[in-house]
């Protein structure tokens, strides 16, 4: 019976390690940039956005923009296009990995605001990185539409550190899962196979406790018999 205890402690400790891994890796610190950009004269919008600063290889990171109108003028509204993201990698001289998210959606009341998100992937090529947001936009006194940009974390403020992973997927193919989501397979593995071999497990540490009883009865027989 204490080998068997044994076993289900030990895999309930590495359960718990593993959600303890995930529960820190859920946990990482969010870093809001803020910028007030003018369209035009009469036109200005405060965009904010978030994300981590450190992101890991092979994991899905949530960005988040918020769109909110500060000043209008009356009988005028601003048409929104989309925003794109894009990362400046230190040494590359044109930006890479462009993702765009189409809204087309007016603001039309100062406080009116959007918000959008976007999962991207940490760039493989590089140890850190910065991201540029721009806007594409238009009001009805403007003849054509114009593109808007921030950067993010922003002036003065560190790049995006990228995390290489310790402990990499066994198959290196598209769609198969991040060491993240991984992880929390093995611990539903593992609950489930104690769960299985729980009915083996009593079974066999009744075969043994049986097997010791009959060697003591033979022990016994044995001294009784040489007396």
């Amino acid at each position: 019976m204490k080998q068997v205890t044994k076993i289900i402690i030990f895999s309930m400790v590495v359960s718990l390690l593993l959600i303890q891994i995930n529960n820190v890796n859920a946990k990482e610190t969010v870093f809001t940039a803020t910028q007030i950009i003018d369209i035009n004269e009469t036109t200005q919008i405060t965009v904010s956005m978030a994300a981590p600063l450190t992101w890991e290889i092979n994991t899905g990171i949530n960005i988040s923009v918020n769109i909110k109108l500060s000043k209008i003028a009356q009988n005028d509204s601003l048409f929104i296009t989309y925003i794109k993201t894009e990362y400046n990698i230190p040494g590359k001289q044109f930006p890479e990995d462009q993702q765009i998210t189409i809204i087309e959606n007016n603001l039309t009341n100062i406080g009116e605001q959007i918000s959008i998100n976007q999962t991207r992937y940490a760039p493989e090529n590089t140890d850190e990185f910065n991201i540029t947001l721009s806007i594409l936009a238009q009001t009805v006194n403007m003849t054509s539409t114009e593109e808007f940009s921030m950067d993010f974390p922003g002036k003065g403020e560190d790049n995006i550190l990228v995390k290489k992973n310790l402990v990499l997927p066994i198959i290196n193919l598209p769609g198969f899962p991040n060491i993240e989501t991984f992880s929390r397979w093995i611990v539903i593995f593992v609950v489930i196979q104690l769960v299985i071999m729980s009915p083996a497990l009593f079974v066999l540490y009744f075969k043994i406790k049986k097997q010791r009883t009959r060697g003591q009865v033979s022990k016994k027989k044995r001294s009784g018999e040489d007396e």
